[in-house]
């Protein structure tokens, strides 16, 4: 079997939807080659906190940059899906003075930064992305991982993953998970901040093709927000998990909110109807 990555494509400048495809076709096709020789025995199951698993950044200049907000697309890809996503960047002077002051010690890396819950999260960035009260009423999971910046692994409730581009914040990153009965869930909100050399907004492509798409749905909550649900299948050691993962952005953040099940757990209705409950608790 292939060995299989995710990637997330962070535009540094916006391009045509034609030839930003274009250009992640290239992209995987260089990948593919790379990777034609290399089999592996047993499918590998890959963590939440572990999805930002490449980043490879596009610098173009020279080109015309479009004004397009908040908007997200879902499209199959490679027997998987990819998803592009187009939210406001936050500016550099509203991030607090401590995770600037990180970023410059790290450079180019990236660290993790723990935390007790979400909300303590939130305090920290000095904003509010989305509270849950459907969530706060599970369990908490534990997250956690090592980045390049990091000399140690980092476990807790709630993890920032900030990824610094030449001494500036770039990436904001926060991961959590919950459980409640046999569901686990795991959350992820990403912040772009953003570029004073940049005349406009960069755009996010997260492409995923560890597990098969299996179908897609428009699903708008009581309070209007609009999501889509992705559905997909993988099968780790001869079991076979469903994927169910939302995405939508909401206050200039771009979430991913999913579950993975097999039936020996809980249905995949069970599950699908969960998540939706989750869903409607945003506001």
């Amino acid at each position: 079997m292939e060995s299989k990555k995710l990637e997330r494509v962070f535009d540094r400048v916006r391009l045509s939807r034609e030839r930003e495809d274009a250009i992640l076709a290239d992209l995987t096709k260089k990948h593919n080659e790379e990777v034609s020789n290399m089999k592996q025995t047993a499918r590998r199951r890959v963590p939440a906190a572990a999805l930002a698993a490449a980043v490879l950044a596009i610098v173009l200049a020279g080109t015309a940059v479009a004004a397009y907000l908040s908007r997200l697309t879902v499209t199959p890809y490679e027997g998987g899906y990819k998803v592009r996503t187009e939210a406001k960047n936050i500016p550099q002077e509203s991030l607090p003075a401590d995770l600037r002051e990180r970023a410059a010690a790290l450079g180019g890396k990236s660290t993790h930064l723990p935390f007790g819950s979400w909300d303590e999260a939130e305090a920290y960035l000095g904003r509010e992305i989305a509270d849950n009260a459907r969530l706060d009423q599970m369990t908490k999971g534990e997250c956690g991982g090592i980045a390049s910046g990091d000399t140690e692994a980092v476990s807790a409730p709630c993890v920032i993953l900030l990824s610094a581009h030449k001494g500036l914040p770039d990436i904001i990153e926060v991961h959590a998970s919950f459980r409640e009965n046999l569901c686990h869930f795991s959350v992820e909100a990403v912040l772009i901040a953003k570029n004073p050399l940049l005349d406009g907004d960069k755009a996010i492509g997260f492409t995923n093709t560890l597990a098969d798409l299996t179908g897609t749905e428009t699903y708008v909550t009581p309070s209007g927000l609009e999501t889509t649900i992705v559905t997909s299948q993988e099968d780790v050691f001869g079991t076979v998990y469903t994927n169910y993962e939302a995405q939508f952005i909401l206050n200039d953040a771009t979430f991913r909110v999913g579950t993975s099940v097999n039936e020996r757990q809980a249905s995949g209705e069970e599950a699908l109807a969960l998540l939706k409950e989750v869903l409607d608790a945003y506001e």
